[in-house]
């Protein structure tokens, strides 16, 4: 009974003496809290951001019931190739769709458009305001496009053809707008594809509408596999996307003989009349008959004059279909879906960034818990030893310093997260909402990074804790209750100056102190990188698009027209009569299909004459490139992704569904976008047919633009008129994560500087306590021990400055890498402003945390030694 009163005083005594340790040193205590909780927060509000924005995002899709597979071919799809993608194993359903490209104007302005066809299980729209078209002649249409157009629902519009004609797949004279939608295909309305007009499958008119499908939507089998980030269901859209593979050598086969076959009937026809109207002197065989053809309009025969357009069409026709001899079906998965791969790139930076904070503040956190456990623990070595003489084991006494280690480190894990999940995930989901058309704050948290961020944190605590008491609770309790010998001796020379004298002790201190001196000077560091890191972030992003739009974007204004050349000529005269320089290009986007899905503009010109409109230099020599080499100049982004270079291949599909392999002749520098430059003969090589422009770059000089825009809508192929910057929203994105981490940076390193820094300074000045009474003692003046004080702090700043800028610059080099999209090339500069402000404001940080910590010298009384 006594034994057991006995081990209930002693458990009491030691939880009591725990208690009061952590009280004794709440400074220190309240350290290891805030740069666990600052470490736990950038962790885990990044990495919850990440989860959360994949989650919303896929529950939109799932609502949505957004495509897991996209297939389409170049011959179109037919009824029965429907029938056959439908009994493919693990194929739940596939619904066709129909897609025909127009124009629509308005007062207000012009614009392309896709006119796509309504489906009823999969891609379903989402009406966002009136109701979704039931008759052929009304549609629904995406509300940005409605915004630009300046249309209302129960307007009546026109749909004309790209080339500003009646519109030969959309027969009504008008169609009604009975509501605005959202379509899943467009999630990020930032994302430059052409907007849909939605209409009913039976508005659009085909002549075999069963031959005419444009696309099949296909929804796999999931089995609960609902997350479409997760690795099971990528599994399983590929393993489906591999049978579809094998049937589409099979029906693509069956297609493109049975389109083979009606054109050799149709030539078989026009062969027969001509020999019946004697124009042909008897049966020729197809490849003779086109090379005729070919050759009558060449020399501009007078018995083809009136059928020009028609023998054109069939001359293209017939050499589309010999291109076409290879080809397959195109199948896609959300990948496809370049609005699907922003969401994915936007997730992918933000669990990028997590791991840039996390080294960071793992060494700090765990080397200011190793050095307040190391100072407390030496201030208590006479503690200690008459603990042990009292009978107290080693891991008892170990297990007081392990309680205020781990009980700090615990308490910043967990206020960590709650910051995380309740501030950091909120403030930064939400910088997300604007770009996005599903809401996108909905915040979670993710269980198994807490519960390895919970666990690796009190685990390294524990180590950190062991380290620094290992020595001390190896030692026996006589030699720990023996006086502390000092093992640095310096000897002075007499009549020694005061700066040699001082410098001396500095050396002494830090040499005695050497863990505290190191970890402070990593927190200095730790603060210029933080702040280094925001501003080189913030200068390098503004960079971006200044470059963009002064270095290599030369025009003014980008007009885009119709491939025909009555508009070329005529736009071309109002251009002239105002005074503009142009420059003709064709322009389109191309599907870069490079082991991911990315759209690259194309852009086909005369070289020599585009670069004054369009500056481009080697990224290596500097340099503008050969106009005479066959091949493709690239972006440097686009090289990096898709590991291009000089002399490589880059595999693109055209609007017309040409998959091509071209040679890469060069790497050109730009920022926004994802150019694809080809001179006028290397297309004519590669797709088989002179490039027609359709895209005039502008100088507009003196020009008065609206002038210039009232009289070109007077044109029939005029389509639209940009400014050279509109491509810079496309910025926007990126822009907007990196001032989130700007604030987020700047916030941590002014607490860091508060608490971590001003905990350091508090350790030391309790160290030194008895030094500095001695010196007010013996008449040193407030300022002069301060002054003694702050020596080591100059070193220890200095230090940490270098070391923060060289660091500060490393880690926004990643950030920026990581924030880096395909259509995105950051500057990665060094930036002296930020080393400037970084360095400046963190001398501001340590001198302001010193002289409040240091203003207790004020107080120093000879009771104190």
């Amino acid at each position: 009974m006594r034994k057991n009163l006995y081990g209930k005083k002693m458990k009491l005594t030691f939880i009591t003496d725990a208690l009061r340790n952590i009280f004794r040193n709440k400074a220190s205590f309240f350290s290891i809290i805030l740069i666990s909780l600052l470490g736990v927060t950038s962790f885990l509000s990044m990495d919850y951001t990440a989860e959360a924005l994949r989650h919303a995002g896929s529950d939109e899709y799932n609502k949505m019931s957004f495509r897991d597979l996209e297939i389409s071919s170049p011959l179109l799809l037919t009824e029965e190739d429907l029938n056959e993608i439908r009994r493919v194993e693990g194929v739940r359903d596939a619904e066709k769709v129909y897609l025909a490209n127009g124009m629509v104007v308005s007062e207000n302005a012009r614009n392309t458009i896709n006119v796509i066809s309504l489906t009823e299980r999969i891609n379903r729209v989402e009406e966002t305001e009136g109701r979704l078209p039931k008759n052929n002649n009304e549609c629904a249409v995406e509300e940005r496009l409605a915004t630009e157009m300046g249309w209302a629902i129960g307007e009546k519009i026109e749909i004309l053809s790209e080339s500003g004609e009646k519109n030969e797949f959309l027969p009504e004279d008008g169609y009604v707008i009975t509501g605005y939608i959202i379509h899943p295909d467009h999630t990020n309305p930032k994302t430059p594809e052409a907007p849909y007009i939605a209409v009913i499958p039976t508005a659009f008119h085909f002549e075999e509408p069963d031959l005419s499908i444009t696309a099949a939507e296909v929804i796999i089998e999931k089995n609960g596999m609902d997350y479409r980030f997760g690795k099971k269901y990528q599994k399983a859209v590929e393993e489906v996307s591999e049978r579809l593979r094998l049937l589409a050598k099979e029906r693509y086969a069956v297609r493109y003989d049975e389109v083979k076959r009606r054109m050799t009937e149709q030539t078989t026809e026009y062969i027969d009349a001509l020999v019946k109207e004697g124009v042909l002197e008897e049966q020729i065989s197809e490849e003779e008959f086109a090379k005729k053809v070919a050759l009558a309009l060449l020399d501009d025969a007078d018995e083809i004059r009136d059928y020009r357009d028609e023998a054109n069409e069939y001359l293209n026709e017939r050499e589309r279909l010999l291109l076409l001899a290879g080809e397959s079906w195109f199948i896609t998965d959300v990948k496809g879906s370049s609005n699907f791969v922003n969401l994915m790139v936007d997730c992918e930076c933000l669990s990028k960034l997590k791991m840039t904070f996390s080294l960071m503040f793992l060494l700090l956190g765990v080397l200011v818990i190793y050095a307040s456990i190391n100072r407390i623990i030496n201030e208590q070595r006479v503690e200690i030893g008459n603990m042990k003489a009292s009978g107290f084991r080693p891991g008892e006494i170990f297990l007081k310093y392990l309680i205020f280690g781990v009980s700090a480190t615990f308490i910043g894990i967990v206020s960590g997260m709650l910051f995380a999940r309740f501030v950091f995930e909120v403030y930064v989901l939400s910088s997300y909402d604007v770009y996005y058309t599903f809401y996108t704050v909905r915040p979670i948290v993710t269980p198994v990074p807490t519960l390895t961020v919970f666990v690796l944190g009190t685990g390294l605590a524990s180590v950190a804790c062991y380290l620094a008491c290992q020595k001390l609770l190896k030692s026996s309790a006589v030699k720990l209750l023996q006086p502390q010998i000092p093992q640095i001796r310096i000897r002075y020379r007499e009549k020694e100056e005061a700066f040699a004298l001082y410098y001396n002790l500095m050396v002494r201190n830090v040499r005695m102190d050497v863990k505290r001196v190191i970890v402070t000077v990593l927190s200095v560091a730790g603060c210029c990188t933080l702040v280094v890191t925001g501003f080189t972030l913030k200068d390098n992003a503004d960079k971006c698009p200044e470059r963009q739009f002064s270095d290599i974007t030369a025009y003014d204004i980008k007009i885009k027209l119709t491939k025909d050349e009555d508009s070329f000529r005529e736009i071309s005269k109002v251009l002239q009569d105002f005074g503009a320089e142009y420059v003709p290009v064709y322009e389109s986007n191309v599907a870069i299909q490079m082991g991911r899905n990315d759209i690259g503009d194309l852009i086909c010109g005369d070289i020599n004459a585009f670069s004054d409109y369009y500056h481009l230099y080697d990224i290596k020599s500097g340099e503008k490139p050969d106009p005479n080499v066959y091949g493709v100049y690239v972006s440097r982004r686009s090289a990096e992704l898709y590991s291009l270079k000089k002399g490589s291949s880059i595999t693109i599909t055209s609007p017309d569904y040409y998959t091509v392999e071209i040679p890469v002749a060069g790497v050109v520098e730009t920022y926004i976008g994802s150019p694809l430059i080809l001179n006028d003969a290397s297309f004519q090589k590669v797709f088989g047919s002179r490039s027609v422009p359709n895209t005039f770059y502008v100088k507009t000089g003196n020009a008065d633009v609206q002038r210039i825009k009232e009289e070109l809508t007077k044109i029939p192929g005029y389509i639209s008129t940009e400014k050279s910057d509109v491509s810079k929203s496309a910025f926007d994105n990126v822009t907007s994560v990196l001032n989130v981490v700007i604030v987020l940076f700047i916030f941590l390193a002014v607490l860091m500087a508060a608490v971590v820094l001003g905990n350091l300074t508090n350790l030391y000045m309790l160290r030194k306590k008895r030094e500095l009474t001695i010196m007010r003692i013996n008449g040193f003046t407030v300022k002069e021990t301060i002054g003694y004080m702050m020596r080591e702090t100059i070193f220890t700043t200095l230090f940490g400055i270098l070391t923060g800028c060289m660091s500060g610059y490393l880690m926004s080099y990643r950030i920026l890498r990581a924030l880096e999209q395909p259509y995105i090339h950051l500057v990665r500069d060094i930036s002296i402003k930020a080393w400037i402000i970084g360095a400046g404001l963190t001398v501001f940080f340590v001198v302001t945390v010193n002289l409040v910590v240091l203003e207790k010298i004020k107080k120093l009384r000879l009771s104190d030694l």
